[in-house]
């Protein structure tokens, strides 16, 4: 997880530092960048020359965690025409200057606003400002469920009416086709939407009345690389193998790879940025993955095991799974796409 913190004070810049070092204390593996905005601190490193918006997009851009150290309406101003859609958001929360209250401001759900933001409090012996309904309602809310059952959501304009159902204590109907889908208020689709022409008939002539589409993401991308591979580099050699499979990004369930790796900064900027859980398995677990793989003596030799990307991509199939796409090589990069099991605990 990449973390950009942007303050505007003298005070406001000790306190991003004081975080920085709470956060990396907390999970070594987050990335924590500080930022100040403020003419008395021109000198110091992560000066911010651009304007604030400018800023702020080019973090958006990057889909990094935007911590603002200040007042809301600095954040909310910010933000203002950069905000766009809240799948794809990045996080952004706001922390006073007197580390009181942290408050997530964007993408609390899909984007874990809310989750780092309890995270931080807790981390700073500060208070969570939780503003989202469903959560100081103590009430299921769907974009969480699908987001932990790794669900893509098809039209996002129905998670309202879902919400709304859930946060007046009234039962939530998930279906699935081949069960009576009328009037569910979930339907979770088959795999590759390939009963979404079932559904799509038979609210036809209802088209208000159309339930939430929920479909399992069912791909898992297998990866290894040299060290230093940029996140530039890694998107393009993804873009082109999912291109040719046909697979959308937003169908992979996870990206997996071998623990030399979990700390690999072009493959954690590349998870961060598609919202993508990043898995990683010692050598001794990939070896044992049953298979016949395309080894490499060389690749053995460096990490333990003759190949990486085919046998992640199916140790990360939770109950099984198959590839579909075996090792492809990229100028130092090595894919592969598995397609798992699909069971909704």
């Amino acid at each position: 997880m990449f973390f950009s913190i942007i303050s505007f004070t003298k005070n406001g810049y000790e306190l991003s530092k004081k975080i920085q070092e709470k956060i990396k204390k907390h999970d070594p593996s987050y990335r924590v960048s500080c930022f100040v905005k403020c003419e008395a601190l021109n000198n110091e490193t992560g000066y911010v020359n651009e304007d604030i918006k400018t800023w702020t997009k080019e973090r958006f851009s990057d889909k990094d965690v935007i911590i603002f150290i200040g007042s809301t309406g600095i954040a909310v101003r910010a933000v203002s025409g950069v905000a766009e859609n809240k799948m794809t958001d990045s996080p952004v929360i706001v922390i006073d200057e007197k580390n009181n209250f942290v408050i997530p401001l964007l993408s609390g759900h899909m984007g874990g606003a809310n989750e780092i933001s309890i995270m931080l409090a807790k981390l700073l012996e500060a208070c969570p400002v939780i503003t989202t309904a469903t959560d100081i309602n103590d009430k299921w809310a769907v974009d969480t469920f699908a987001k932990e059952k790794k669900l893509q959501i098809l039209n996002k304009e129905k998670i309202r009416k879902v919400s709304s159902k859930s946060l007046e204590g009234k039962r939530i109907r998930i279906m699935v086709p081949g069960a009576s889908v009328e009037g569910a208020d979930v339907i979770v689709l088959d795999k590759a939407y390939k009963d979404i022409d079932e559904v799509m008939e038979i609210y036809k002539y209802a088209p208000e009345q159309m339930p939430l589409l929920l479909c399992p993401k069912e791909y898992i991308l297998g990866i290894g690389c040299k060290k230093g591979k940029t996140v530039t580099e890694i998107e393009a050699a993804v873009s082109d193998l999912l291109e040719k499979n046909k697979i959308d990004i937003n169908q992979i369930a996870c990206i997996a790879s071998v623990d030399l790796k979990k700390e690999e900064e072009g493959i954690l900027k590349f998870a961060d940025k598609n919202k993508i859980e990043y898995l990683t398995f010692t050598a001794e677990e990939l070896s044992k993955v049953e298979g016949d793989f395309t080894e490499s003596e060389f690749v053995k030799e460096k990490t333990g095991v003759g190949n990486i990307c085919e046998r992640a991509a199916l140790k990360a199939c939770k109950y099984g799974g198959r590839l579909i796409c075996s090792k492809s090589v990229y100028n130092g990069i090595t894919l592969a796409i598995a397609k798992r099991k699909i069971k909704i605990d």
